[in-house]
């Protein structure tokens, strides 16, 4: 019996114990699901509260000001470029207006290309008429040499020996020097845009090649040329002209050529009237043709292309109509 008792009293509290486990457990579960259920509760009160809303009221306010105020900062700078746009449109008129009053009778005489390097404006008069390029092909002829040297075909450190058939009267210094020895083909750069130099250039071209030289001249400009002329238009020369000073390739020996155009000895055209120091050019005549081309380095550079033929007093010609548009460039 007492065995039987014993076994009864612990029977009885494995179920106290059994009991007591099953309610805490559940206890503890219930308030895991009641955290749980509030914690949901909470998550969706907040989004539901007028705090929420206010919020989200404000967020759009902000949003809706932002883009009024980015749509008007747009719509600033577009009639801001249009009225950049328009007054650099009515200095070109202008510019054109008076270089034509200035011509009179003579305009036909005469073709311009004129570009605004800042506005990227400008204008010709005549600017499709082929006239003899005379030196003033001496620009392109060394941008050819330079390409080639950039290229690898030829090196800047070359020499190239004076043939008889390179030789030409003229401008140039080369008539009266010692051409025994091969010249450094930097050195005839040099002399044919300095000094305009003809046996100079004729040495380049003999190295270059005339056929490669024309078809480099094509390929820049993007179009057929004459091949048995020196003929350019204006605004081929312009084009040329831009490839130059915009040096789209990089090329270093191009600031080279630059610098030895504000360097030439001939003073009496583009840059009479204007600073010398700042006018890039090249000058050629042949015959009846009298030219001039150049960049001019002002407050407001500008690119500048003048062709004549059968004018009278060209050269003064010239230097004025470079004045009237330098004296919107101060």
């Amino acid at each position: 019996m007492r065995r039987v008792g014993n076994f009864l009293k612990t029977l009885a509290m494995l179920v106290v114990i059994t009991i007591v486990g099953l309610f805490l457990w559940v206890q503890n579960d219930s308030e895991k699901s009641k955290a749980a259920n509030n914690e949901k509760e909470t998550t969706y009160n907040y989004y539901d509260t007028d705090e929420y809303g206010k919020e989200q009221m404000d967020f759009v306010k902000k949003t809706a000001a932002l883009n009024r105020k980015e749509i008007f900062l747009q719509e600033q700078k577009k009639m801001e470029k249009e009225k950049s746009e328009e007054e650099a449109q009515k200095l070109q008129d202008d510019i054109q207006q008076k270089v034509k009053q200035y011509l009179g009778n003579n305009i036909s005489k005469v073709g311009i290309g004129y570009y605004d390097i800042e506005t990227g404006k400008g204008f010709s008069i005549n600017g499709d008429k082929y006239f003899t390029a005379a030196s003033t092909v001496k620009v392109q002829m060394n941008m050819i040499l330079f390409d080639m040297i950039r290229e690898g075909k030829i090196n800047i450190d070359e020499t190239v020996k004076y043939s008889q058939d390179d030789y030409e009267g003229g401008t140039g210094v080369l008539q009266g020097e010692d051409k025994s020895k091969p010249i450094p083909i930097q050195k005839l750069s040099d002399y044919s845009i300095m000094y305009s130099d003809n046996i100079a250039t004729n040495m380049i071209i003999r190295k270059i090649g005339y056929s490669e030289m024309k078809k480099r001249f094509a390929d820049k400009l993007g179009h057929s040329i004459p091949q048995d002329e020196n003929v350019v238009t204006p605004n081929e020369e312009l084009a040329f002209l831009k490839m130059l000073y915009n040096n789209k390739g990089n090329n270093t020996y191009y600031a080279r050529l630059i610098s030895i155009m504000k360097t030439t000895v001939f003073h009496d055209r583009l840059d009479k009237y204007v600073p010398q120091n700042i006018v890039a050019h090249k000058v050629g005549d042949y015959g009846e043709f009298i030219n001039d081309v150049g960049i001019v380095y002002s407050s407001k550079p500008y690119i500048i292309a003048v062709y004549t033929k059968n004018l009278s007093n060209a050269n003064e010609i010239i230097a004025n109509i470079n004045k009237i548009i330098y004296n919107y460039h101060k």
